[in-house]
């Protein structure tokens, strides 16, 4: 009995936060060109690519994905938000009200798609406790389409 008890309590089906509804917030995607840092020229993979080495080594300019977070309407006891990279890394955690602009920088757009960097993304609405209330999920495919609560909004 205590083992059915153990295994039905494993295999509960979790529950699910609901999403965001979409009049309630603004997400605009926005690009910056920038440079990549430079990696260290004293050290030497031996197991990449020659083009590996030269997109590594690469300096031109490549779009950075900057998200642009417009907070129009909050549920009654929501009063703070959270960004949770796709590890479950919480990488924003603050107090939040109505008309607040949050920017998001997730990262450069090759590296997304290549899956070098995170590629999933949540961002977490929590009362007064800390318990999550709502949430917005944002991801991108490897091919570059972008989709928000599973919604396509676009391809990089």
């Amino acid at each position: 009995m205590f083992l059915f008890l153990a295994l039905f309590w494993l295999f509960l089906p979790q529950q699910t936060v609901p999403t965001k509804p979409g009049e309630e917030y603004d997400l605009k995607i926005q690009y910056e060109f920038r440079q990549r840092p430079a990696p260290p020229v004293n050290q030497v993979r031996v197991d990449e690519t020659m083009a590996e080495r030269d997109k590594r080594f690469n300096n031109s300019p490549l779009p950075f994905l900057i998200l642009e977070l417009n907070v129009i309407k909050l549920a009654p006891n929501e009063v703070r938000i959270k960004a949770i990279r796709g590890t479950r890394e919480s990488f924003l955690n603050r107090k939040v009200k109505p008309g607040d602009q949050i920017k998001l920088e997730i990262g450069f757009v090759d590296d997304l798609k290549d899956r070098t960097i995170e590629f999933e993304y949540e961002i977490v609405f929590l009362n007064e406790k800390k318990d999550p209330l709502s949430r917005i999920h944002l991801f991108v495919e490897e091919d570059g389409t972008f989709k928000i609560n599973n919604e396509i909004r676009g391809k990089f």
